[in-house]
């Protein structure tokens, strides 16, 4: 379901989780690092790695 969220995203060519701007902070490149990043989403493939730790079950007392 996440995944296919994602996906969604990358084919209506929006960023609403900020990735672009993940990457621009971390490149640093001499060129036009957002017209790289134009370049670049389309083709990204994600890979998720969900970790669950439940603590507790949320009762109140």
């Amino acid at each position: 379901m996440i995944l296919e969220l994602l996906t969604y995203f990358q084919k209506q060519n929006v960023d609403p989780l900020g990735f672009g701007l993940r990457y621009k902070a971390t490149n640093l490149h001499t060129g036009d690092t957002y017209k790289e990043w134009e370049s670049l989403y389309p083709q990204a493939k994600f890979t998720l790695d969900i970790n669950v730790n439940i603590i507790s079950t949320g009762k109140m007392e």
